[in-house]
């Protein structure tokens, strides 16, 4: 059941949302033991893909300014250009912001099976390493298919990220098919442009492609977590943060798991807070009772509890 979430109450827990990455996230330190740089590319994955998508949006909404330009140089016999490369810009952006997603997810898994043979620091080497049969025996066969398959896409993919990351921005203009083409002359060949004819659609599917591929690494990732409980944070409310417990295996929707922080509002059930009882008065109750099923396990739990 969906919460109703009061005006000041701030979520958290939304385990519906969080798709495999997120839950990788939320989850991992059941398992692993992730150094800096590790941690910062598993924050990076959703990251970068979450900054693609605003970008994507942001070159939609720029995209009808090329009008302008055309109309320019209909009158004029020449253009400016700043709103083609202002949208160039942010197009070419999106590209790097799908591949750094791509990247990052691949230092996870180094972060997860470094130890093994093969399985390098260089992001591209791991993908290489899979086509060419230099992991591991001991490597997951189901994440090397994912990783080869990847790679078909990603290499094309991280060839335009480094064509175009020292460049100048290229330039947009409109095809008489009504999409828009993308050229950039440093992005391509000694003789020829690197040219997309439709760049957005060029981008649609690299999106799909990319959550698709975080998709099938972080479920492999996710299974590989321990089946242990783990503490969480639901939201917080009134300055104060509510928490509950929750096995893994059993994290599902808003209501998985078991409610902690009702014995800090429910006056009978007071505990030990920073070395000294927590006055029931002074915490809030929290405004998802009457739809959370943490809070209801809980309940019904002492209820049978105190029955005997």
């Amino acid at each position: 059941m969906e919460p109703r979430i009061s005006s000041r109450f701030i979520l958290a827990f939304a385990p519906e949302q969080w798709g495999e990455v997120g839950r990788f996230v939320h989850l991992w330190r059941t398992t692993y033991e992730f150094n800096r740089r590790v941690g910062e590319c598993l924050n990076g994955v959703s990251g970068h893909f979450a900054k693609a998508l605003v970008l994507h949006g942001l070159a939609n909404s720029l995209t009808p300014a090329l009008a302008h330009e055309r109309v320019e140089l209909e009158q004029k016999g020449h253009s400016s250009n700043i709103h083609s490369s202002r949208l160039a810009a942010v197009l070419e952006e999106v590209f790097c912001e799908l591949y750094s997603a791509v990247e990052c997810s691949a230092q996870v898994v180094r972060g997860v099976y470094g130890r093994l043979r093969g399985v390098p620091g260089s992001s591209r080497d791991l993908f290489k390493n899979a086509k060419t049969g230099k992991l591991d025996r001991n490597f997951p066969k189901d994440l090397e298919r994912v990783l080869i398959d990847g790679w078909q896409w990603i290499e094309p993919l991280a060839g335009l990220r480094d064509a175009i990351t020292h460049t100048e921005p290229g330039l947009c203009t409109w095809t008489n098919a009504e999409t828009v083409r993308y050229i950039n002359g440093s992005a391509g060949s000694k003789d020829r442009a690197h040219v997309e004819e439709d760049v957005f659609g060029r981008i649609q599917k690299e999106e799909e492609r990319v959550n698709e591929f975080l998709g099938l690494v972080f479920r492999h990732l996710n299974s590989t977590l321990k089946d242990v409980e783990v503490r969480l944070p639901c939201g917080i409310f009134q300055s104060v943060a509510f928490l509950r417990d929750v096995k893994v295996s059993e994290l599902r929707d808003f209501s998985s798991g078991r409610c902690l922080s009702c014995r800090w509002f429910d006056g009978p059930e007071r505990i030990e807070c920073a070395g000294e009882e927590a006055p029931s008065a002074r915490i809030p109750t929290c405004p998802l009772i009457q739809t959370c099923g943490a809070y209801r396990r809980v309940k019904e739990a002492a209820a049978i509890e105190g029955s005997r």
